[in-house]
């Protein structure tokens, strides 16, 4: 809508050159005037305010030739056309294996970059539109329906999804502007197509190039830089790999182990049939604007393992499984992370998962080596947007390992859609001590000292629908045996209510307080 004013405004200036000089001074006066005006009328159309006076410029991010392509929608954003990948998702809201393909959907990606500016996007659905949704609601885009056609504005670079009809599962595009693309000088760029395993070596920086592909995974060194447009694409959901398999080739699309200093920035991870992003045993590790989709067993989105000093920001993760996922697998502690101004849709399990991993040290995989005094400490989830929940809890400790548990913060966390109730799980918070329903081999023998959750602060929770009966919160330490302290829960809010959520607080442990206060607005 901005593009075709735009336009408008400069015939009317070509027109003013036709005229005669004594007319041209008025014109220009009046059209210099009317400029301010101009601006906002054409925001209006679209429902925003003006923050940028001009047009972004918008670089599409092409497709490689063996990514599939979603035919079911159009898509522009300022005039350019934009490919769009068909990456598989799946509706299925609980655990079986195999997969049966009736559960799988086809989604719609669509990439490109933007300066600053404004982004007009259009996209078009032949089969009509009737009702649409545009998330993350934080970013106030308010669309416009224009017969099979919706119109709406970028502010800045994102992650968003435009849901059609009230259906999150039939045609929704997964939209992702990124800032503009500048490789590192002196990177080793990635053109085209690699099949197998990408390694980054150490001191090495590598630039996957818009149109790339890696129909595999990527390995990371220690000091290394892995950045781009590219896309990591898996061997696909309906790939069965056993826990053996997963240390024989790599089915995850990012796998940092035992490394130091890695910078991972811009690219996209989809396909995968194994946890998609995985670090472990790892140090000052910074991921920025990535984004993963996943729709297999043990699609963990981003699963951090026994890691210190990592730091994930401005990133997008569906997962058929947790999202973000911490735990120890080995004789390492978990401590300083942080996840900040994230966007979270989970298809199954967890938005926010601690466990139930906590000290998994086992003969299998690590020899034995356990670690008596195991910890997950000082760990922060701030300003996160979770547009799905719907299998299980958005926020949940589950420390099944004898670890201490302690200083974990979750701050200003927008819940779009609570929808737990899709398998019958009611709670909207879940912190339990040794709380499986099943027992993973050799997990439960780990010979700890601690058993503990303690120092959980959880501020500013903003609900915006779903079921509000279900929207509750369990906690579970085994009568005292197994401590839950100092645990302080405050600023639960329904919103479409503008009312705090009052947990059942019959049977909670005594160290688990909650706060009420007036209704406070969303961040």
């Amino acid at each position: 809508m901005m593009v075709k004013h735009a336009r408008l405004l400069i015939a009317t200036l070509m027109l003013m050159a036709t005229l005669p000089i004594k007319n041209k001074r008025l014109f220009l006066f009046i059209t210099v005037l009317a400029m301010p005006l101009f601006f906002c009328t054409a925001c209006a159309r679209t429902g925003e305010s003006a923050q940028y006076p001009f047009f972004a410029d918008v670089t599409p991010i092409p497709l490689h030739e063996s990514i599939p392509r979603f035919e079911g929608l159009t898509v522009t954003a300022n005039d350019h056309e934009i490919e769009l990948a068909n990456v598989p998702v799946n509706i299925r809201r609980g655990w079986i294996i195999p997969i049966p393909a009736r559960y799988f959907r086809d989604s719609a990606v669509a990439m490109f970059d933007m300066s600053d500016g404004y982004a007009e996007v259009r996209v078009t659905r032949p089969a009509g539109v009737n009702e649409v949704t545009v998330r993350p609601f934080r970013a106030g885009i308010a669309p416009v329906i224009e017969g099979d056609t919706v119109i709406f504005t970028l502010r800045e670079w994102g992650q968003y999804t435009v849901e059609f009809d009230g259906d999150p599962l039939t045609d929704t595009l997964h939209l992702f502007a990124n800032p503009p693309f500048i490789p590192t000088e002196g990177a080793r760029q990635i053109d085209g197509r690699i099949d197998g395993r990408l390694t980054v070596y150490t001191g090495e920086t590598v630039s996957l190039m818009p149109g790339s592909v890696v129909h595999g995974g990527v390995v990371m060194g220690s000091d290394t830089r892995l950045e781009g447009r590219g896309i990591i694409w898996g061997h696909g959901p309906h790939t069965p790999i056993s826990d053996g398999e997963i240390l024989s080739r790599n089915a995850n699309a990012v796998r940092v182990w035992d490394q130091v200093n890695v910078e991972i920035d811009g690219i996209a991870c989809f396909n995968q049939s194994r946890w998609v992003f995985e670090l472990r045993n790892s140090e000052y590790v910074n991921v920025h604007n990535i984004k993963i989709i996943s729709a297999g067993n043990n699609g963990d989105g981003i699963t951090v393992q026994s890691c210190r000093n990592v730091h994930v920001d401005r990133s997008f993760v569906r997962s058929w499984d947790d999202a973000i996922v911490i735990k120890n697998y080995s004789p390492i502690d978990s401590a300083h992370q942080r996840y900040t101004n994230m966007v979270l849709w989970v298809d199954l399990a967890q938005a926010m998962e601690i466990g139930y991993e906590t000290n998994a040290g086992n003969e299998r995989w690590f020899g034995g080596r356990f670690n008596r005094d195991a910890q997950i400490y000082d760990i922060l989830f701030e300003n996160i947007d979770v547009l799905h929940a719907n299998h299980q809890s958005v926020i949940s400790i589950h420390n099944d390992n004898r670890a201490l548990v302690r200083d974990v913060t979750y701050r200003n966390i927008i819940v779009e859609n609570a929808n737990m109730n899709a398998s019958g799980f009611r709670y909207l918070i879940d912190f339990r001590n040794a709380g499986m329903p099943h027992t993973f081999q050799g997990y439960r023998n780990c010979d700890g000292e601690h058993w503990v959750i303690d120092n959980i602060t959880v501020d500013g929770v903003w609900v915006l629908g779903g079921n509000r009966a279900l929207a509750g919160w369990v906690f579970n330490d085994h009568n005292g045996v197994r401590p839950i302290t100092n645990v302080n829960i405050s600023n639960v809010f329904w919103v479409p209510g503008q009312e705090p959520l009052w947990p059942d607080m019959d049977g909670a442990p005594a160290g688990v307080t909650y706060t009420a206060s007036p209704f406070i607005p969303l961040p």
